[in-house]
């Protein structure tokens, strides 16, 4: 299997197209990957825009296996934000099978998981350890490198869905303020409304302007 990362700008926040060339062989239950004679899968995952979101996303650094190993965030208000939700949206764009007729957009799915910035130290965590969490300050960028988007399972997914492209969308989809002490707190404080009414996607027109030719 080759990868290749190539990355745009656009409205200042970095996106990803990583174009992997796989090709699939059973033999003997065993699923052998090459490029040979494979086939082109092209994941293309970025931030979506969010205007009105207290945690925006600016860019998505993926490294081996996972698509999400660094998530540079920024907190757009003015106050300390506790704690956030990233979520994304699969979808196969039009006409993106790998074979057959397709003509519109399918959504495969949609995940999410919380994410706090770091309390971090000096020196290096021993396996299986991690930092503590803080409020991300008021503006305040940092990098979160706790979420998890296995490229396996989105070429897994590619193939039981028959598609040569897949688009990710990543998003913030709730988000807490941090609270005074003594305060009883029934979140969460922001909620992407859209998200939610749209059945967990993030932009429709997004996607489909992700139709292959």
């Amino acid at each position: 299997m080759h990868t290749r990362f190539s990355f745009s700008r656009k409205n200042n926040v970095k996106s990803a197209m990583v174009v992997l060339c796989v090709a699939e062989f059973a033999v003997s239950g065993l699923l052998l990957a090459g490029c040979a004679s494979g086939r082109l899968v092209q994941l293309v995952i970025d931030p979506v825009v969010q205007a009105n979101a207290p945690v925006q996303i600016v860019s998505i650094t993926p490294s081996g296996d996972n698509m999400l190993a660094t998530v540079t965030v920024k907190n757009m208000t003015g106050r300390d934000i506790q704690g956030f939700d990233v979520a994304w949206a699969i979808f196969r764009p039009a006409n993106c099978a790998a074979s057959g007729a397709a003509p519109r957009v399918q959504h495969l799915g949609s995940e999410g998981q919380s994410a706090h910035a770091e309390m971090r130290g000096t020196g290096t965590l021993p396996p299986g350890a991690a930092w503590g969490s803080r409020p991300l300050k008021a503006r305040e960028v940092t990098e979160i490198d706790t979420l998890s988007l296995s490229r396996e399972s989105l070429l897994k997914m590619a193939r039981d869905y028959n598609a040569k492209k897949l688009r990710i969308q990543v998003g913030v989809a709730y988000a807490d303020f941090r609270q005074e002490p003594g305060t009883t707190h029934v979140g969460p404080d922001w909620r992407n409304v859209a998200w939610e009414q749209a059945g967990n996607t993030f932009d429709l027109d997004d996607a489909a302007r992700q139709a292959c030719g």
